[in-house]
């Protein structure tokens, strides 16, 4: 604005452009070309007090800046229980946003200096350390053992992996170095997110994980993992298409885009899609590079087309010709359509046109991860038959690290099982202790929580199965109905967790091999094995929610 100004003025007063330009210029260093060919006219003179403005606004912006780089430093010598977040992505920036809704201190720990994001959580009075959260000092700086907790959330699991072995050889060091720890705040949760099978395994059978005397307690999350179970407790596929214990086919359904939320969907439904006809449910996959990452997900999870039936489609899913795939699948139809890709401009493309491929009649579950635009256009959803979830926004929140949705069942269950266990093994004269179940299940490992989580989402599945057969039998009252098995659902659901999680056929328990006796078919079970199926069936089914 002050060139314009300037540099009209001047030509306006005889100079040529090259030359007015060139005066205007010159405001920016204070000395400029005060004369013209006839005084001052208005326009030079506004320019030149434009440029003032702009040296003097960009003077303070620039102090401004320096001086908050300073003091949120300087405050670095005085914090405790604060928040350590490594990795501003979006889980660490959503992270971050939410600890300072808390009130809580925030130091976060960036690689990349050029990364957007750090302005605004520098906005509200985040510290930032530019450096690799992998190097000691720069953990060290951020005061890591003064830390109310620590979230890992980069977007590479070796590097997660890494980052949580140093924050522990820190803690143990100190540890083993201070005399006192009344300076230390006793178990630091240290939550770090891991997507990889192989390298959560790794972890868990390394120290960090595994001992119980550390000031650090690590946690694993994966934000995929849960909005999966969410999905499957919302829009699961018997909700669409209901099973019979005589249906001739399970659930079909369709996932379009095969990349961590699609992976972590058809999971799920290996593990918690067990009906009452005991067959497998199907599932079409698109994706345009299938056969590489299915063979990558087969080798990490090859138990899982012993309970899914997969049909693999190689194609662009915006290449798509939706209503050929339809007609090929003509007999056995979609129930619901879960949309997983990445983009999302391709996501809300595919939704319009699988939704018109199938007439409007088949329920679309659009499953994205946030962005910007993500916000607009799930306000913008209206459409009974199109349902929206955001794993990001959903889960990646303080409280979504401590309790999913399903924890409140869960932790129900959790209560009622103990205390059955307990009555067996107490003795009669045995006081009463009270207990705190909810302490307990904080207690539990992550994977024994997913257990009594997924009972909870197959407890739903044999619910539903017995409001069908209820509602098959009134509307045909003289038809000759088979009775559901509910030990054998049971069975099934356990036998799809171990076989997921590793484990394998073994003629005894054991925990080291991971071998379990009970992975075989139902019928080759002992009497006793089997009737235990069915009694934990039945208590699952009994037990009331509060």
């Amino acid at each position: 604005m002050s060139i314009c100004f300037g540099t009209v003025g001047f030509v306006s007063d005889g100079f040529e452009f090259g030359e007015g330009a060139y005066r205007t210029v010159s405001f920016f260093v204070i000395q400029g070309f005060g004369d013209s060919k006839a005084g001052v006219n208005w326009m030079v003179e506004t320019g030149r007090w434009l440029a003032v403005f702009v040296i003097i606004t960009t003077a303070i912006r620039t102090v401004y800046a320096l001086t908050r780089e300073y003091w949120q430093r300087s405050q670095l010598y005085f914090l405790r229980n604060h928040v350590v977040v490594c990795g501003l992505g979006e889980k660490g920036f959503r992270l971050t946003e939410d600890s300072r809704k808390r009130g809580k201190a925030v130091i976060v720990i960036e690689r990349d200096a050029t990364n957007p994001l750090l302005e605004r959580v520098r906005d509200v009075g985040v510290i930032t350390l530019i450096g690799d959260a992998a190097d000691t000092t720069i953990l060290e700086q951020a005061r890591l053992t003064f830390a109310d907790s620590v979230y890992i959330a980069s977007g590479d699991d070796a590097d997660n992996a890494e980052i949580a072995s140093q924050v522990y050889r820190i803690t143990r060091i100190t540890k083993d170095s201070r005399s006192a720890l009344s300076r230390l705040p006793i178990d630091i949760p240290c939550f770090v997110h891991i997507i990889d099978p192989v390298i959560g395994a790794l972890i868990k059978s390394h120290e960090m994980y595994t001992r119980s005397d550390d000031i650090l307690e690590l946690r694993l999350f994966n934000v995929y993992e849960r909005g999966a179970r969410y999905v499957m407790d919302h829009y699961a596929p018997d909700m669409y298409q209901p099973v019979a214990p005589d249906s001739e086919f399970s659930p079909h359904i369709l996932i379009v885009g095969f990349h961590h939320i699609g992976q972590s969907i058809l999971r799920q439904c290996a593990i918690s899609g067990h009906y009452a006809n005991g067959r497998n449910i199907s599932a079409t996959v698109i994706e345009r590079n299938v056969n590489d990452i299915a063979h990558r997900f087969m080798y990490h999870y090859p138990a899982v087309e012993e309970f899914v039936d997969c049909d693999w489609i190689r194609i662009e899913p915006t290449l798509l010709d939706m209503q050929m795939i339809v007609a090929e699948h003509k007999s056995t139809p979609f129930g619901v359509v879960y949309v997983a890709l990445e983009d999302l401009t391709h996501s809300m493309y595919m939704v319009q046109r699988i939704y018109d491929a199938l007439n409007g009649e088949v329920d679309i579950i659009l499953c994205m991860e946030s962005s910007s635009r993500a916000k607009l256009f799930y306000q913008q959803i209206t459409h009974p038959r199109i349902h929206v979830v955001n794993f990001l926004q959903s889960f990646t929140h303080l409280d979504s690290l401590l309790h999913e949705p399903l924890d409140t069942q869960a932790m129900e269950l959790f209560s009622v099982h103990t205390s059955q266990e307990k009555q067996h093994t107490s003795t009669p004269t045995g006081s009463h202790v009270k207990r705190d179940t909810h302490a307990e299940w904080l207690m539990l490992d992550k994977d024994m929580k997913d257990t009594y989580r997924n009972s909870v989402l197959h407890k739903a599945v044999m619910e539903r199965s017995m409001q069908h057969c209820a509602t098959v039998s009134s509307l045909m009252p003289h038809h000759e109905h088979t009775s559901i098995d509910f030990g054998r659902m049971e069975h099934r659901r356990i036998s799809a967790e171990l076989r997921l999680a590793g484990w394998k056929y073994g003629a005894h328990h054991d925990q080291l091999r991971k071998e379990h006796p009970d992975l075989q078919a139902f019928d080759n079970l002992h009497t006793n094995v089997q009737q235990h199926y069915t009694v934990t069936s039945h208590h699952l089914l009994t037990y009331k929610s509060l």
